[in-house]
């Protein structure tokens, strides 16, 4: 029973580490200083770049680095090198052989490493999981339970448009938008694409401004909506009271 629950502890801190990589909460410095003592000593043996034999992957600032371990950036050296190509390549394929000897890296480990490439490079390379494009929702279930995503069943591709930033391209059009009825949809639109591609330093500003564009519309809207609401109700009734009167009038 206890191993058991050892097990299912060391679980749950891989799934919060690899989901906090992939959706880029691990780098906000609030996120991870509210992470269990548990996680925060996976994080620092495995990650940081204080600790002698991890990877050497994550700063005391809470960013993601290049490997400082060498054998590690020796392995990441040669993975981005078979996507130069810009063939699109599954995580297997790349990935595997790094389970064997003389690396030995287990499943965890594997996932951890795949979820760390993921987060580092960003949008530098496009990742896909059965033919959709990697998301959120890969990686919780509908009640919002965090689980891993079938790693190996994961593609990356050299993304030929990494310049695009489509998180500040909506952001402008946002900022552009001087009507209150988009205000709603768009406001969901930018969740949902933030929560798809991350937030990166560049665009917390922008869309910042972004949101408070919106907010400031949809108060403006509800504003309105209430005007014409007590608008409506005095034409209403003062309709009801001709109408009375006329009646009164005929009789």
């Amino acid at each position: 029973m206890v191993l058991k629950t050892k097990k299912t502890q060391a679980k749950g801190t891989l799934v919060t580490l690899c989901v906090g990589l992939l959706n880029h909460t691990l780098t906000n410095v609030q996120v991870y200083g509210s992470l269990t003592p548990k996680d925060k000593n996976r994080v620092s043996a495995v990650l940081s770049t204080k600790s002698a034999h991890s990877w050497k992957v994550f700063d005391d600032k809470c960013q993601l680095v290049e490997p400082q371990n060498p054998l590690m950036r020796e392995m990441m050296g040669e993975v981005t090198r078979a996507l130069e190509s810009g063939e699109r390549c599954s995580v297997y394929s790349l990935f595997n052989k790094y389970t064997l000897v003389p690396y030995g890296m287990n499943e965890n480990s594997l996932s951890l490493l795949v979820c760390y490439f993921i987060g580092y490079h960003g949008n530098t390379y496009l990742y896909t999981i059965n033919n959709e494009k990697l998301a959120a929702k890969h990686w919780s279930d509908t009640k919002g339970k965090l689980k891993l995503p079938e790693i190996r069943k994961i593609f990356i591709q050299k993304n030929a448009n990494v310049h695009a930033d489509p998180v500040k391209d909506l952001c402008q059009k946002i900022l552009a938008v001087n009507t209150v009825e988009p205000c709603a949809q768009l406001k969901r639109d930018l969740a949902a694409l933030v929560a798809q591609e991350g937030e990166s330093d560049q665009n917390k500003f922008l869309v910042a401004q972004a949101n408070t564009h919106l907010d400031d519309g949809s108060r403006l809207s509800k504003l309105i909506y209430d005007k014409l609401s007590k608008a409506r109700a005095i034409i209403d009734e003062s309709q009801k009271k001709f109408i009375m009167v006329k009646v009164v009038k005929s009789l």
